[in-house]
């Protein structure tokens, strides 16, 4: 009798189980339908679907295949244009953390794999969810490595390891930022980050570097106050978003020998989103030098009391004086080129599609 009981005891514990976990797998591996199954064929596409309800419990599931032949990015957003709602999301049967409607930025899905999702509606009243999915090799796009392929078949950029220079006489860097033409000085690593470092294309009217009241480096500087101030307010905020904030080296500086300067530089660093040209960004260029203006330009770096300026070369010159100066910042590194070759006619045209994890 008492092993009678044991036996009918493991018995129900089995069938308990099987029924928890086998439910749980039917309902994942068995249950979703075609009308739910988002089959991913090409790359660089969006993909959108509407996925209805699945039972009484306020659950979605849906399935993403890959059906290309190699592997792939996506970005998943999940909306419902009509109602706010609460949710859990699990993929694969296990919860995930997500981002506002965002659920995944930038999930690699193997060639022939499949992701499959529940999502537990909390609170709210819904029947079906607008799904979209951004697929691409998505890594591709990325500007730093758009700039980098193309590297390949010119001889427009010098390299140092990853990092990368423009360093033609007139080289195809041309880039639309803020609705203006600027240019890109290069690519670097930057807390295992890579950003690219760009520059607007023509000087932007006379200030000084400093005045009575402001007359340290430039992060104590009258110009720095008014680029990371009004300056930045104004920009458009679609590309506000896209500027990295990073520590710029504003140590002083000579001009006598090259690799002092260099060194002198990084001295010192500042951290902000609006810096200007910097004596080594003109300096790393050698005689092959694009960067060429008949007005004096205010640098980033101080020589002393002074200012360094480009002026046929870099010079020193009076910090008070009104100068033509350059806006300069760092994009993002999740920063996309969606077009363009990069010719002052045709600039490279950027947006954030697949965001990554990154301050």
């Amino acid at each position: 009798m008492k092993n009678r009981i044991v036996f009918t005891s493991v018995f129900i514990l089995i069938i308990g189980i099987v029924m928890l976990f086998g439910s749980s797998y039917s309902l994942i591996m068995d249950k979703v339908s075609n009308d739910n199954t988002i089959n991913i064929n090409n790359i660089d596409n969006i993909y959108n679907k509407n996925v209805n309800i699945k039972n009484e419990n306020n659950r979605f599931i849906f399935k993403i295949n890959n059906n290309t032949n190699i592997d792939i990015n996506y970005r998943l957003d999940i909306t419902n244009i009509s109602n706010n709602f609460e949710y859990n999301v699990l993929l694969n049967n296990n919860y995930i953390d997500i981002d506002s409607y965002t659920i995944n930025q930038n999930r690699v899905l193997e060639v022939g794999n499949n992701d499959i999702y529940i999502v537990e509606l909390i609170s709210g009243n819904i029947s079906n969810l607008n799904i979209s999915i951004y697929a691409t090799k998505n890594i591709d796009k990325y500007a730093h490595n758009v700039i980098e392929r193309l590297s390949i078949q010119s001889n427009e950029i010098s390299k140092d390891n990853k990092d990368f220079r423009y360093n033609d006489i007139n080289p195809n860097n041309y880039i639309s930022f803020n609705n203006e033409l600027w240019r890109i000085i290069g690519s670097f690593n930057i807390d295992n980050y890579y950003s690219l470092k760009i520059m607007k294309a023509t000087p932007s009217d006379k200030t000084n570097f400093n005045n009575m009241e402001l007359t340290g480096d430039y992060d104590n500087s009258y110009v720095n106050t008014y680029l990371n101030g009004s300056y930045y307010e104004k920009l458009d905020d679609n590309y506000k978003k896209m500027i990295r904030k990073v520590n710029w080296n504003i140590g002083n500086t000579s001009v006598n020998n090259f690799y002092d300067s260099i060194n002198n530089e990084k001295k010192k660093t500042y951290n902000t989103y609006i810096g200007l040209i910097s004596p080594s960004d003109y300096l790393y260029l050698g005689h092959n030098n694009w960067i060429k203006y008949n007005e004096k330009i205010m640098l980033l770096n101080k020589n002393n009391n002074y200012i360094n300026v480009i002026n046929n070369g870099i010079t020193i010159n009076n910090q008070y004086e009104e100068l033509y100066y350059i806006p300069c910042l760092y994009l993002r590194s999740d920063v996309s080129i969606i077009s363009g070759d990069g010719t002052i006619l045709n600039p490279y045209k950027l947006d954030i599609i697949y965001p990554l994890n990154m301050r």
